[in-house]
């Protein structure tokens, strides 16, 4: 059979080349030759030569969690006969007839498409989204289903997995004193206002989503009681992947932030996570004279777009807090106040792991006055004062100083790593005391976007910390994580203990 089947190819080539008298000649007596072994000239090969199966791009559409009553994004994947014999599709279907999943099915929005011929090598495109009721429920709910693929004698699907969460939905909302517990996340889609003499509280382990361009606006106080077992977490609401592996959790701005304006209440935050916003503080503000106090403990302030802390003549205290990586600045320090780091981790890498610049300023700015339009508006910084801290990145400096002259400006670092230009060292010396200057500090993690500012084993900052600053008055016996900073005698320098 194999010597016949050559001798037809080869007698097909020499027929292409002669005149159709021979060629008919030549089909009429391989014709009589094919009859009595079964084949001929026209004979296709058993069914079973041909892939008769569709293929998918996708087996499985997997949906990341889904915000009840919100509707999800759009996920895609394409069906294709990739083998050389029509495929006739009977009916493509979700296969529960009250699902959540909706279907586009080659731009038609239906979940059912009928008598569908697929051609060799040719394609359909399938898009599908969800949208779920809410399941009365405080954990995620699973939510499956399959398209199914209907063929004469066979079928095959692609699977629809989703999970859904029960969120509590905040619209332009004007907050008398209000509570908001871990039961539930809470989902901003715009704004929230707390208004004067009035108090938002937020309880361990609540997670606050914010919608783009949502905001926190604080004009009575805000109280915000995480733990280290379970912190309060405020973010951008995007769940899903900009591409594979790299997820909008990762990008900013993600949302507004949060922004204190002043009051006679000091708002407090501890054991927070204020990630993704275009300023994950404001405080303060140009057009008042009165000073905003905020209380930021054990606080993590990371991926902010333009500043992490933008403050205006306030009252600000941070211990063992971590506010790193930024377009601009980490914290931008304007027309005075008075201001008191102990044990910070203030540190900008912004962009190093996806290859984008943050700006060439440094991410450190200290400023007594401000201008606003025609105006310059100043107010005397009684101190800024850095204890045991680290300021680093990847500028040659990340410290910088604006002086009016005649306003009160007093600052003063002490026991702190610094990344410092050697003019402003040598212009501002006395204000730099048992400072480390320009030394790696080597932290655990700086790339794959999944940053960490704890210590590597070989760190610079390991045991340069002055026990000084460790006592009742200064509140910082343990680290971010409850580290005690005592345990061998011998505090590191920045939020994070080593040992």
């Amino acid at each position: 059979m194999k010597n016949i089947g050559i001798y037809i190819a080869k007698t097909r080539l020499f027929c292409s080349k002669h005149c159709f008298d021979q060629q008919v000649k030549v089909c009429a007596f391989l014709l009589v030759i094919g009859s009595l072994f079964g084949i001929s000239c026209n004979s296709e090969p058993d069914v079973d030569d041909y892939h008769t199966e569709l293929t998918f791009t996708n087996d499985t559409i997997l949906f990341d969690t889904v915000f009840t009553t919100i509707g999800s994004v759009t996920k895609s994947f394409v069906v294709k006969n990739s083998g050389n014999k029509r495929i006739d599709i009977k009916a493509i279907s979700v296969e529960n007839e009250n699902s959540y999943f909706k279907l586009n099915i080659d731009g038609v929005s239906t979940n059912k498409a009928t008598n569908i011929e697929l051609m060799p090598n040719d394609s359909v495109f399938i898009f599908a989204q969800l949208k779920i009721d809410p399941q009365n429920e405080t954990n995620p709910v699973l939510i499956e289903d399959s398209i199914v693929f209907e063929m004469d004698e066979t079928s095959q699907s692609v699977k629809l997995i989703a999970y859904g969460q029960d969120v509590e939905i905040i619209k332009s909302a004007f907050l008398e004193t209000t509570v908001w517990d871990s039961k539930k996340p809470y989902l901003i889609l715009d704004s929230v206002y707390v208004l004067p003499n009035s108090t938002l509280t937020i309880e361990k382990g609540a997670t606050i989503y914010c919608h783009k361009k949502a905001k926190i606006n604080v004009f009575g106080n805000i109280i915000v009681n995480g733990t280290i077992e379970e912190p309060i977490t405020f973010r951008g609401d995007r769940l899903d992947e900009i591409w594979e592996g790299y997820k909008y959790d990762y990008s900013t701005p993600q949302w507004d932030g949060i922004a204190v304006l002043p009051s006679k209440r000091v708002s407090s935050f501890n054991h927070c996570i204020i990630k993704n916003a275009t300023i994950g503080f404001y405080i303060g503000d140009t057009n008042s004279d009165e000073i905003t106090k905020v209380d930021l403990q054990n606080t993590i302030i990371h991926n902010s777009s333009f500043a992490g802390i933008y403050s205006i003549n306030s009252d600000l205290s941070l211990t063992n807090c971590q506010v790193t990586n930024s377009g601009v600045y980490n914290i931008f320090i304007i027309a005075g106040g008075n201001y008191n780091f102990y044990h910070c981790t203030i540190a900008n890498f912004f962009g190093l792991d996806y290859n984008t610049k943050r700006e060439e300023i440094p991410c450190l700015s200290i400023t007594n006055a401000v201008i606003d339009g025609d105006d310059v508006i100043y107010h005397p910084l009684t101190n800024a004062n850095f204890y045991n801290c680290i300021i680093d990145g990847n500028l040659k400096n990340e410290i910088v100083f604006q002086k009016m002259e005649g306003v009160e400006f007093n600052f003063k670092f002490n026991n702190c790593a610094v990344k410092v230009a050697e003019s402003i060292k040598d212009d501002f010396n006395d204000n730099f005391v048992n400072c480390f200057f320009n030394d790696t500090i080597h932290y655990l993690k700086l790339q794959e976007w999944n940053y960490s500012f704890q210590l590597d084993t070989n760190s610079f900052a390991i045991d340069k910390g002055n026990a000084t600053y460790i006592s009742g008055a200064f509140n910082t016996e343990n680290d971010i994580f409850g580290k005690s900073r005592l345990k061998d005698g011998k505090p590191d320098l920045g939020a994070y203990e080593f040992n």
